[in-house]
């Protein structure tokens, strides 16, 4: 979990970071999740995206200077190939999400763009959570459905 999610996003960052120097104003955008935002049930997982917010917050300091913005995109549930298996754990989840549904890859990736435009200019260590509120206190506001007081 950690080779993948938090050493390949260090490699990626190392590897590009003196191209882009030599290009200019640039901007990186590392994936990590809202399980990087929270506790979550998988330490591994977790513990590898709260490590890629650290790195995008600590490299983004260091490559300023460079012309560099670095953010982070921390995705919810969203539906990709890869969690199609995961339907049952989506569908139980709608209901701590404030917008009631999981994601769809399109609007992580239009948060993505959005982090490498000159929109974001002035945004650099960001983390840009894309989650339908679920980071919101969603599970609260389910239980106050289930005791009959909202």
């Amino acid at each position: 979990m950690f080779s993948v999610n938090t050493t390949g996003t260090f490699l990626g960052i190392k590897c590009c970071a003196p191209l882009l120097k030599k290009a200019g104003k640039s901007a990186i955008v590392n994936t990590a999740s809202v399980a990087g935002m929270t506790g979550y049930f998988s330490t591994p997982y977790t513990a590898s995206k709260w490590a890629i917010r650290g790195l995008t917050k600590s490299t983004a300091m260091e490559y300023a200077d460079w012309g560099i913005r670095i953010n982070s995109v921390n995705p919810g549930f969203i539906h990709t190939p890869a969690t199609c298996d995961a339907k049952e754990l989506f569908d139980a989840s709608n209901q701590l999400i404030a917008l009631n549904r999981s994601g769809h890859a399109r609007e992580i990736a239009k948060g993505v763009l959005f982090l490498a435009s000159d929109d974001a200019s002035y945004m650099t260590g960001t983390d840009l959570v894309i989650d339908g509120g679920l980071t919101n206190g969603g599970d609260m506001r389910m239980i106050a459905k289930e005791v009959g007081i909202y």
